[in-house]
């Protein structure tokens, strides 16, 4: 993590660890001192530890292939019969069957 990156949170952690490193006092006494609460204190010392940047990875994801399109079409009538054909205007092909 550089300067550069830094938020401004993570200046005034960096700022408080330094102070609480030469103050000489206990965590919690100075902690107490501070008003700060512990978890805090040691949620910004772990996430400002050298050595614990977060790096990001790239991955590639390959886009998955779309199945093949079928034209097939069944229709099941309730005689038992069924229509099988191969078409790409289903619309047209009931309005066909109806008309018959």
């Amino acid at each position: 993590m550089t300067s550069e990156t830094l938020s401004a949170k993570q200046v005034l952690w960096r700022e408080r660890l330094l102070a609480w490193q030469q103050s000489g006092l206990s965590t919690a006494q100075w902690c107490r001192q501070q008003q700060l609460p512990e978890h805090q204190f040691f949620y910004w010392k772990r996430k400002l530890k050298p050595g614990t940047e977060h790096k990001l990875i790239p991955v590639v994801v390959p886009p998955e292939e779309a199945p093949p399109l079928s034209n097939q079409v069944t229709i099941h009538l309730s005689s038992g019969l069924r229509i099988e054909t191969e078409t790409t205007d289903v619309v047209a092909l009931i309005r066909q069957l109806e008309a018959s």
